[in-house]
């Protein structure tokens, strides 16, 4: 037996193994060190003493010293040798990083601590050791972290690439989606296994001398991941019906981490100039809101912005106009009427704001929008745009209709509108490749609702919000106008969004720029239900079901969102949820099949929109192939084993660019 297993062998019989000045020590009843056992250690000595030189069990609270309920400290070249060993014989593998801070583009891993199936937890110093001996040994297992993501991000920066990668946080986002439970590490072992670890040494300093403290906690984080692995799987098990799901998220996964690396082209210049120039605007526009405040600032509001952190000194006797109560105050002593939210709060939301008459109401309209962009993309120019890339924060399955996110910045809040998509420039020589899922929510619903006008209205090519519009008013496509259209646009999301009658006539009233009553709202969507009984139809099932008592949603491919608390909830999460199966599949197949146009790179996932980079020679053919490739993948997820007369069309618009901005242009 090898040195591993006769630890395992010894512990499992409650011997316990150490080092203790410099020598090997060995406590244990006699029948447990038998004579094969004795000569056993005999022979690995020399390899014992290397292994658990690093073994600090005094320091490991809560464990009684042995190897298995401990870690093995590595720092020695030498000790790697019985780690690659223990990966080889292990199936499945926990591992996690400490790291100097959060960018892996910049950072640098200080630990990588690995938990084997056996119970082995190795804690390396990889400021001290070379890890690149355990690159093969960690291909040939699966590898199990918690947020795999930022992991794995960092592990490409020692030379290990996964073969195979789970993660058990997404496995907890699919399991429990809907029901807000806590998706972290520390709540994850809490629920499943009855663990409690600490989290005393999160923002230690990394990049200094480690602590015993230090090392314990690095070996906690991955200690029980094989575990934590196997219970979300019988669980996931027992839910049944989501192995699909589980399946493409761990495609999607490999996908992101690629996608990760890649970055999105940017101009930094451009960038810079885009948010500088927004800055100077918001700036210039809170000293003329200022200017038309009428009177003195009531002291009682300079106290408080002067206890505000968020106030600059400069500003601590004017008012904060961030403040929803200051502002309510300025614009009411300039003469403004204002709202009042559901709950009796006095609203300066946008839709208040823009039906105001009044100098003050807009200037504020425009500082909000103005300040948004340096306020939420300012910050990415010094930490996330290296070398003319953009490092975004990607979120496999934060949300929970399943759909994806980003962050760090908010890329899903770039707008069509403003200038900012212009500075996402591809390289010299290259060219932006960008598209999206045209009308895919209301595809869905078409097919949801096997409504068959609505599926045939996609099926003609032409605009369906003109169609919808056309058939409830009784008139043309053609003879359609823009106002007619934008209420029906209006109308069918608001539908599958599910919105009641109120708030239909606030998106109404904001899409008009005038009044709508109630009635017209409820003429319209009587109009349109009439005209597609098929999405009524199904509407009436779902809100049927939740009275019922159901609380679950499942798509037609599998995912499931608990907890479902009303029935705008009920309607909209299939929706959304084979939305989102639909983008993910289609990231997972860009992915696995990028080598059938060279150099192609997957750089983002915004909204319905996939954004790809390649070599300007070969964009053409790459706008062609992700066309045909998006139509397809979505139409199998969309309408599964539909027969053909009944599936929604997918159409997928793609354009070749240089800068983001021109897509749709």
């Amino acid at each position: 037996m090898s040195a591993l297993e006769l630890l395992a062998a010894l512990d499992r019989d409650g011997a316990e193994v150490g080092v203790a000045n410099g020598r090997l020590r060995v406590g244990a009843y006699r029948d447990v060190l038998t004579p094969e056992r004795v000569a056993a250690l005999k022979t690995h000595k020399a390899e014992l003493l290397a292994l658990l030189g690093g073994l600090e069990p005094d320091e490991q609270e809560g464990h009684d010293g042995t190897v298995p309920r401990g870690y093995v400290f590595v720092d020695r070249q030498g000790q790697l040798e019985e780690v690659r060993r223990a990966i080889e014989a292990s199936p499945i593998t926990g591992f996690d990083t400490e790291t100097t801070g959060l960018r892996w583009w910049k950072d640098r891993v200080r630990i990588l601590s690995i938990t084997t199936q056996a119970g082995w937890t190795f804690v390396i110093d990889v400021f001290a050791v070379d890890v690149s001996p355990l690159a093969e040994a960690l291909r040939g297992t699966r590898l199990v972290a918690h947020n795999a993501l930022f992991d794995v991000l960092f592990l490409g920066k020692l030379g290990i690439e996964s073969a195979r990668l789970s993660c058990t946080m997404v496995l907890s986002q699919i399991l429990y989606a809907g029901l807000g439970v806590e998706h972290g590490l520390r709540g994850a072992l809490r629920r499943e296994l009855g663990l409690s670890i600490g989290k005393d040494q999160q923002r230690s300093d990394w990049s200094g001398p480690l602590t015993g403290a230090m090392k314990s906690y690095a070996a906690q984080d991955s200690k029980h991941l094989v575990a934590l692995y196997g219970e979300l799987n019988r669980k996931l098990a027992d839910a049944g019906g989501l192995e699909r799901v589980i399946d493409l998220e761990e495609r999607l996964l490999e996908a992101l981490v690629h996608m990760s690396r890649n970055g999105m082209p940017i101009n930094p210049d451009r960038y810079r100039e885009y948010v500088e120039t927004a800055r100077a605007k918001a700036e210039r526009l809170l000293l003329e809101m200022d200017a038309l405040v009428p009177g003195e600032v009531p002291e009682e509001y300079c106290t408080r912005n002067g206890k505000n952190k968020n106030v600059p000194p400069e500003r601590r006797d004017k008012i904060n106009w961030l403040s929803p109560e200051q502002m309510a105050w300025a614009l009411r002593e300039s003469g403004v009427n204002l709202g009042y939210t559901d709950r009796g709060n006095v609203s300066t939301d946008k839709d208040v704001l823009a039906s105001a008459d009044h100098p003050l109401a807009g200037l504020i309209l425009e500082w909000r929008k103005a300040k948004d962009l340096p306020t939420r993309f300012g910050d990415a120019l010094q930490t996330a745009v290296v070398d003319g890339n953009l490092y975004a924060q990607w979120n496999q399955n934060k949300a929970r209709t399943g759909r994806m996110s980003c962050e760090k910045p908010p890329l899903q809040g770039v707008s069509h509108e403003g200038d900012l998509r212009r500075a996402f420039e591809a390289p010299e020589d290259y060219r932006y490749v960008v598209s999206d899922l045209s009308q895919i929510e209301v595809r869905v619903l078409a097919a949801l609702a096997g409504d068959e006008k609505m599926i045939a209205a996609f099926g003609t090519g032409l605009d369906v919000y003109r169609q919808v519009a056309g058939k409830v008013l009784g008139i043309s496509a053609e003879g359609v106008t823009k106002e007619q259209r934008s209420v029906f646009k209006t109308i069918v999301l608001g539908k599958i969004y599910g919105l009641g009658e109120n708030a239909l006539r606030k998106k109404l009233e904001k899409t008009l720029h005038r009044a709508v009553s109630i009635v017209e709202v409820r003429e319209y969507s009587e109009g349109f239900f009439a005209e597609f009984p098929g999405v009524e139809k199904w509407r009436n099932e779902v809100a049927f079901g939740f009275d019922a008592g159901r609380r679950e949603t499942r798509t037609w491919f599998g995912r499931r969102r608990l907890g479902v608390t009303n029935k705008p909830q009920a309607w909209n999460t299939p929706i959304q949820g084979l939305a989102a199966d639909a983008l993910k599949s289609i990231a997972a197949e860009v992915h696995e099949r990028r080598d059938e146009v060279p150099g192609l790179k997957l750089v983002g996932l915004v909204h319905d929109e996939v954004l790809a980079v390649v070599p300007e020679e070969h964009a053409r053919v790459a706008a062609g192939w992700l066309t045909n490739l998006m139509e397809g993948v979505a139409d199998r997820v969309v309408n599964g084993d539909a027969p053909e007369t009944e599936r929604v069309p997918i159409k997928a618009d793609t354009s070749v660019c240089k800068s983001w901005a021109e897509k749709g242009e």
